[in-house]
């Protein structure tokens, strides 16, 4: 594996741009940033369908205790 330091001449940096090396770093350091774009967008959906699920959950429980409280009353009433 190469190791590039971490300044070079203009000339070095020519004669990698002649070889292409340049290109591939940049295609290299783009296709990163658009993986971790997608990353956090895969970690956003799913927090998002976390806090959707806790919701449902709340409104479930929030419905239960309405049917319960309703069940109180008109045993109450009876």
């Amino acid at each position: 594996m190469a190791v590039i330091p971490e300044s070079l001449s203009l000339g070095e940096l020519s004669h990698l741009e002649d070889l292409g090396i340049i290109d591939t770093i940049l295609n290299v350091a783009v296709t990163g940033v658009s993986i971790a774009k997608e990353i956090e967008a895969i970690r956003a959906s799913r927090e998002a369908t976390k806090t959707q699920d806790r919701l449902a959950k709340m409104q479930i429980s929030i419905e239960q205790q309405r049917a319960a409280q309703e069940a109180i009353v008109k045993e109450a009433e009876a």
